[in-house]
């Protein structure tokens, strides 16, 4: 069996090498989208310390941990 395609990215709060596989990374759209916010808020959450924004190394690409961004909306409740 054959692990899932991973990425190697650095955590830009904390600068550390991570792997995340692909299927756990967000874009700042579906992380809105599953948050049900704004584009904007995602990156307001992003600069204020409430999600942890992180950069691919190689393409550039900004995602969110999916743990942490369900995390967060389960927190913040249903329907908001």
């Amino acid at each position: 069996m054959t692990s899932p395609p991973s990425c190697a990215s650095i955590d830009a709060t904390a600068g550390t090498l991570t792997d995340v596989p692909e299927h756990d990374q967000l874009s700042r759209y579906d992380a809105a989208r599953l948050l049900g916010v704004s584009v904007q808020t995602v990156d307001r959450y992003a600069n204020d310390g409430t999600l942890h924004r992180r950069k691919n190394h190689v393409t550039k690409r900004v995602w969110f941990d999916r743990g942490e961004v369900e995390a967060l909306a389960a927190a913040r409740g249903p329907g908001r």
